[in-house]
């Protein structure tokens, strides 16, 4: 983290939508890391421990679930916020 802002990872697929979050987010005080797949998100997630993370269900390499199930294993507690554009739950 940089001046002790809280750091919060958007892990989108779509560069559009994943770098207007995180310049919202910046605009509003919060530091930010981006990913474009799940496995990025781990990456991640090793380096630094995130505040948040806000973590699209549909990427490729690894999906969102898949990976709140992997940081959940790996007994990791930060929240996470789904996002999706998904009209329908399974």
């Amino acid at each position: 983290m940089s001046e002790g802002r809280p750091v919060v990872i958007v892990a989108d697929d779509d560069v559009t939508l994943r770098r207007t979050t995180a310049e919202l987010l910046e605009d509003a005080g919060y530091e930010t890391r981006e990913a474009a797949n799940g496995l990025e998100v781990l990456a991640l997630c090793e380096k630094a421990r995130p505040d948040l993370i806000a973590l699209d269900i549909m990427m490729p390499k690894m999906d969102g679930i898949q990976v709140l199930e992997k940081l959940r294993q790996e007994g990791v507690k930060t929240p996470i916020m789904m996002l999706t554009a998904k009209a329908e739950k399974d």
